[in-house]
Parts: structure tokens; sequence; C-alpha cells
């Protein structure tokens, strides 16, 4: 990815569907759920931030030593607007911007390449779908920065869609990770399976 453009992960959830910080539970030894949406996402984005909620103490740490800048969201339990315009706002002289969330690891590291390199060549809002559903993770060219650092509570890249449809530019895609989070441990349990029988790198 061309440099001035950056990969923000957004990690400051607060589980409320799992019963615990389900960031931290490990998908592989020493693998917690996070570190592993991170990798894929720092490959292909070296530039990388990662938005942690104030309370967590052990994801800044993991973060960092994967080689991601980490921010802290203080209004993280606003909502997720909030801890987009934390992420935006710490590059806010980026080229554009990749947003993955952490609760996604089944999202395939050549679907980030491929969002990434169409954000770069059409400066447009980029958004991947499958079977025509809409997922993550989402390009944002630089135009839209500034508004985004604007955002609270719940509200965010999805109404920035709805306002800006123009700009909208669609990435089809043949892999359901893409639409697939973990919000409960019924999608945790699931997780092993899935990733020893297809390919999500």
């Amino acid at each position: 990815m061309n440099k001035g453009f950056v990969g923000i992960l957004l990690a400051a959830g607060q589980s409320t569907r799992f019963g615990e910080n389900k960031l931290h539970k490990e998908i592989e030894p020493a693998t917690p759920l996070a570190l592993y949406a991170a990798r894929k996402l720092a490959t292909v984005m070296p530039d990388c931030v990662a938005v942690v909620h104030p309370d967590d103490e052990l994801l800044p740490d993991i973060f960092a030593h994967a080689g991601l800048r980490v921010v802290i969201n203080p209004h993280a339990n606003s909502g997720i607007g909030t801890s987009l315009a934390t992420g935006l706002a710490s590059s806010p002289n980026a080229a554009g911007w990749v947003i993955a969330l952490a609760d996604m690891p089944l999202i395939p590291q050549t679907v980030i390449q491929q969002v990434a390199t169409a954000l770069r060549l059409k400066e447009k809002i980029i958004v991947p779908v499958y079977r025509g559903k809409r997922g993550h993770p989402v390009g944002i060219p630089q135009l839209f920065g500034r508004e985004l650092q604007t955002l609270s509570g719940d509200v965010g890249a999805r109404d920035l869609m709805q306002k800006h449809p123009a700009w909208v530019s669609i990435l089809e895609v043949a892999d359901k990770g893409i639409i697939r989070d973990i919000d409960t441990r019924t999608d945790f349990d699931k997780l092993s399976a899935v990733l020893n029988s297809t390919d999500h790198s």
C-alpha cells in the first residue's frame, strides 16, 4: 500500500453480548482474537492504528508489540462512532484509511489488499459486498476524514455512505468472512472449525 494510507483497527467494544472481553479470547495458542485480526490488517497496512478501551489493560501492549500504534478512546462507552473518530484524529493527514473491526478475524488478507488498492485508485468510499451484504473492511478517502472526526455514539461509516451514496464504490467479493463477526460464545466456538477448514489468510 502506498505511503500515506493508514489502517485503523477498532478494538474498544464492550463485548456486552459475550459476557467477557471477547477480544482477549485466544483463537490460537498465544493469539487473542484481536491480535489475529490486527496481524492481517497490519500486513497490508504497515502504518496501522488500534483504538482501544481506556479500561483495557491487555490489548495496548499486545498491539504495540505487534507493531501497531495504539490510541485510547476515552469515550468508548458511548459507541463505535467515537472510536472511529478517535482513530481518524490520530492520523488526520492520511491520504485515506482502511477501517477494520477487531472481532472479525475471518476477513481474508486478500480482501483487505483489494480494498486498500481500490481506495488508492478510486479515492472513493470502498465497501466490500458478499452476496448483496455489505461488510468490512471499509476504505475511506481523505475527503471525508474531517467529517468522520466529528462522529459520536453509534453513528459510523454506514451513515456516511447513506449521506454520500454517489461516493460509494462496491467491491464484490466471494468470501463470507467479510460479514462474519464474533458476537456470542456460539460464534466463537465455531471459529476453530472454520479456521481449520478454510483458507482465510
